[in-house]
């Protein structure tokens, strides 16, 4: 979802930008604001991985 969010390649952005008929830049300002719950989650899990682990540790210890 991230990149598909991020500019210059956020495909999702310019079909987004087309059906709406706004600008690109609004739409990447408007979506800007999700991408930061995205990133986090994104680095709880990359670094944190006791919380990705949990449930395959309960059922196969």
């Amino acid at each position: 979802m991230i990149s598909l969010l991020t500019p210059p390649v956020g495909v999702v952005l310019y079909v987004l930008s087309s059906i709406s008929n706004l600008s690109f830049e609004r739409c990447v300002a408007a979506t800007a604001p999700f991408l930061v719950p995205l990133i986090a989650v994104l680095l709880i899990v990359t670094f944190v991985p006791e919380v990705v682990m949990w449930l395959p540790n309960l059922i196969y210890p």
